[in-house]
């Protein structure tokens, strides 16, 4: 087994393991702060005894995981959202690495697709801190790595008894999830819908529709029944949305962070870029752009971070092909 495994994943993975080990350490010592400060627990504090601000009150997952966490530990919170943190990016890692060996496996990268990767992975994991750290971000990293990952292992089993349970399996973890970030759901839901209309899927648009819709009841629900007290602080969606576009700086650095997306779009064509296997996480990060927009403050690009390790490997699979056309083009030209 080890004989088939290269030195270019070997790297990788290295690579992925000390970036994501930075993270977590400035994860430590950033919740280590905000306890020190008293910030951290009075907002834990908060959301268990719901008196919170919206949306952070509907946030519900995280808190009362980290308490059941802290009180069969017998550690303090703060260790428990490190913890979370660390296991969401090990997620991310090995779906990342599990895209990359597929390339490997093909031997179609050259070396590009693997500094496409590790640069990447750097690029968006350096802003995860931006702003503030909180500790919804990663777990929903992971909920989209995870769903991913086992929507495609879906795609090529030939159980129908196999296919089924990863679809409940995809539809757990979005339940699971609607209690942290229900937007995330939203917009992986309606991607993944919109490929399954697309590709004639029954199954995939069932579970789009069915991951979308629980999302938005249980936010209902805790909108409505659990904690209908909560006040929100945001304006409306086009307030939000002009208060979004008048600020040029916070526009400029959140452009730049979902820049491989816009990239994507443009390239989709002349790359060749798999649209009919690829669509639903083109969709997803776009209604996740326009949730930042309408829903929340461009400053916190971490909004967006979900949707940008899945992007990744598309990205890289663009780099390579430009490589590939470019090394064609001077060939052709050579006398």
């Amino acid at each position: 087994m080890l004989r088939h495994v290269s030195n270019r994943l070997i790297l990788l993975v290295a690579t992925l393991g000390v970036i994501c080990l930075t993270v977590v350490l400035h994860s430590h010592f950033s919740y280590w702060h905000t306890y020190q400060s008293g910030d951290l627990l009075k907002w834990h504090r908060e959301t268990l005894s719901g008196t919170r601000d919206a949306p952070w009150q509907y946030r519900i997952l995280i808190d009362y995981a980290a308490a059941l966490v802290s009180d069969l530990s017998g550690r303090e919170i703060r260790y428990a959202y490190t913890l979370f943190d660390a296991a969401s990016l090990v997620t991310v890692a090995a779906f990342l690495t599990r895209q990359y060996r597929r390339c490997d496996e093909r031997d179609d990268d050259s070396g590009i697709v693997a500094l496409s990767y590790a640069g990447l992975f750097a690029f968006g994991s350096l802003w995860l801190p931006y702003y503030y750290q909180l500790p919804y971000t990663l777990p929903s990293c992971a909920y989209v790595a995870a769903s991913l990952w086992l929507y495609e292992v879906r795609k090529g089993s030939e159980s129908g008894l196999v296919r089924a349970a990863l679809v409940c399996a995809i539809f757990g973890l979005s339940i699971v999830q609607s209690f942290n970030r229900a937007e995330v759901v939203v917009a992986l839901g309606v991607g993944l819908a919109l490929q399954g209309g697309r590709r004639r899927s029954a199954a995939s648009l069932a579970t789009g529709i069915a991951c979308a819709a629980a999302a938005a009841l249980i936010q209902l629900w805790l909108a409505r029944v659990m904690f209908p007290h909560a006040p929100y602080p945001y304006k409306t969606g086009l307030e939000m949305f002009a208060f979004n576009i008048s600020r040029p700086l916070s526009l400029i650095i959140f452009l730049l962070f979902v820049s491989p997306l816009f990239a994507l779009w443009s390239a989709r064509r002349h790359m060749a870029i798999n649209m009919a296997r690829d669509l639903h996480i083109l969709v997803a990060g776009t209604l996740q752009v326009l949730f930042c927009f309408v829903a929340g403050k461009i400053d916190e690009v971490r909004i967006f971070v979900p949707f940008y390790f899945p992007l990744i490997p598309l990205v890289a699979a663009a780099f390579a092909r430009s490589a590939d056309m470019d090394e064609t083009t001077h060939n052709r030209h050579m006398p």
